[in-house]
Order: C-alpha cells, then sequence, then structure tokens
C-alpha cells in the first residue's frame, strides 16, 4: 500500500483528484545527463515518497472542505486494513520450523 493507491482510492471512490506535484530535479533526464542522478538527497527522498497535494482552494465550504478530510479518513481506514489483511495472509504463509527458522508453508503441507 503507498501513496499511488491513496490517490486512485481517492480519485475513483469520491471524485478527489490529488497529485504529486514535487519532483526531484536529479530525477529529470536533463539533471540524468549532467551526472546528478548519482547525487541522492535522502531527506528528498523521503520528501517525494510520502507528499501528496490535495485540491484545496480559499473558497471551499466548509461542507466540501469536510468531506475532503473524510474521504481522505476513510482511504487510510480502507487502505490500513487491506494492508493488514495481507500481511496476515503472508504471515500464514510461513510457520516456524524446528530449528526457529521460517519454512514456507505449501499447499501439500
Amino acid at each position: 500500500m503507498g501513496l499511488n493507491d491513496l490517490i486512485k482510492n481517492l480519485y475513483k471512490n469520491y471524485s478527489i483528484k490529488c497529485a504529486v506535484q514535487y519532483y526531484p530535479l536529479y530525477k529529470y533526464p536533463l539533471f540524468k545527463k549532467m551526472g546528478f542522478e548519482k547525487h541522492k538527497c535522502k531527506n528528498t527522498e523521503k520528501f517525494f515518497n510520502n507528499m501528496i497535494s490535495f485540491p484545496f482552494h480559499i473558497w471551499m465550504s466548509d461542507k466540501q472542505f469536510n468531506y475532503m478530510i473524510s474521504s481522505v479518513k476513510k482511504v487510510l481506514i480502507y487502505l490500513r486494513k487491506l494492508n493488514r489483511k495481507k500481511l496476515k495472509k503472508v504471515a500464514t504463509l510461513y510457520k516456524p520450523s524446528n530449528n526457529n527458522t521460517l519454512t514456507a508453508e505449501t499447499e501439500e503441507n
């Protein structure tokens, strides 16, 4: 589950179009050609991977703003539940062996 899942769900289920508007310069082809791709910036990457722009403006009504907030909350709750289910499914595929290592559970086991 990631940022793209949040953006897709908000648009598909609530008609809220969000975007990632920040893109690190060294990721652009021109800067890559100039050799800047080698210079990764940890904080820049962290910001880029976690940044989202929501569609709001000064003329939004309280009702519209509250709709956006409640929609984001609903999607985040949904994605967390979905992520937990996936983690549980992965966890059931592995079981501890006698020597405390994990072994893959197969359909034959």
